[in-house]
């Protein structure tokens, strides 16, 4: 919830190029956890990477999880940070894959099979 908020704080304050940035961190990270499904929109376009993901994870596994979410963005933000973009425009990116994978998950929730917490 706190990443949502910030979200919807930066937003407010954000230049043009900040809230691309945004929302395409947010389709982004709606679509990443798909990756694992062979059916996706994204899964299809890396099937190199969904098959390995998919045999050692499956489905709605790790994936599908707030231990997911923490991880991956960490993983993009310390990969932003490597790559010296300028924490203006990281910090949006990476709260706009938080927001989009965080509203992935509470539409898993509200499936019969849910997803995992942890």
């Amino acid at each position: 919830m706190c990443i949502v908020v910030a979200s919807l704080r930066c937003a407010q304050r954000a230049q043009p190029s900040q809230m691309m940035l945004m929302l395409g961190g947010g389709i982004l990270g709606s679509m990443i956890l798909d990756i694992d499904h062979s059916q996706s929109a994204f899964g299809k376009r890396v099937l190199p990477l969904l098959i390995p993901i998919a045999t050692v994870f499956g489905h709605r596994g790790i994936s599908h999880s707030l231990l997911a979410v923490a991880g991956m963005s960490w993983l993009i933000w310390w990969s932003l940070h490597h790559l010296r973009w300028h924490q203006g425009y990281a910090v949006p990116m990476v709260a706009g894959v938080a927001t989009g994978y965080l509203s992935h998950l509470a539409g898993g929730w509200l499936t019969i099979s849910g997803v995992p917490l942890l």
